[in-house]
């Protein structure tokens, strides 16, 4: 009897503090899409980023479509960012890196000096084609790397400040969302 009681307890036990309980998280999906439009001058096989065949000094416009799907109108920042080998080997887009993390190999590497830099306002429910212009850099030959980002602007946070009550703790996530597009630029070696 007394491994009966045991038993049931452990059973009760289990399943009254193990039983999984239902979050109230809300679903976060991005509001807006990223979509590159390839210029000509873009290598066939390559989808994803841009892979461009360029020429020194030239100036080359590229376009990414982006795509608001909330009921929302949506303000987004469109940068250039550099790119740098991770710690662990892969590509990291990023605006700056700590030295000790990475760097660059030289500075007049960095793709983001020649590209320009918007802040964009996306009507509800539309898409916005966005051009960017790229300065090649005057240099013999070469690949040049790098990216551009979209991200949200940051809402202001003054609505989750007074919903704050006196004497009450509340733990605040910030997520931001961002869309990276890789820049390959490859100049002529002859």
């Amino acid at each position: 009897m007394k491994k009966m009681t045991i038993m049931l307890m452990t059973l009760f036990f289990l399943f009254f503090f193990w039983y999984p309980s239902k979050s109230n998280g809300e679903e976060n999906e991005s509001p807006i899409n990223v979509y590159p439009i390839y210029p000509e001058n873009q290598l066939k096989e390559v989808k994803g980023y841009y892979h461009l065949q360029v020429n020194p000094g030239e100036e080359q416009t590229i376009y990414i479509d982006i795509e608001n799907f909330s009921d929302k109108e949506q303000m987004v920042l469109v940068y250039p960012v550099d790119a740098y080998t991770g710690p662990t080997g892969g590509i990291r887009y990023e605006e700056q890196m700590k030295e000790e993390e990475s760097r660059l190999l030289h500075a007049d590497l960095a793709l983001s000096k020649y590209i320009s830099k918007q802040e964009i306002t996306i009507p509800p429910k539309q898409v916005e084609r966005v051009s960017l212009s790229v300065k090649v850099p005057d240099v013999e030959g070469g690949t040049f790397i790098g990216g551009i980002r979209v991200a949200m602007a940051s809402p202001d946070n003054q609505d989750q400040d007074e919903a704050t009550a006196k004497d009450q703790a509340n733990v605040v996530i910030d997520n931001k969302i961002t869309f990276t597009v890789g820049i390959q630029l490859d100049l002529p070696t002859e």
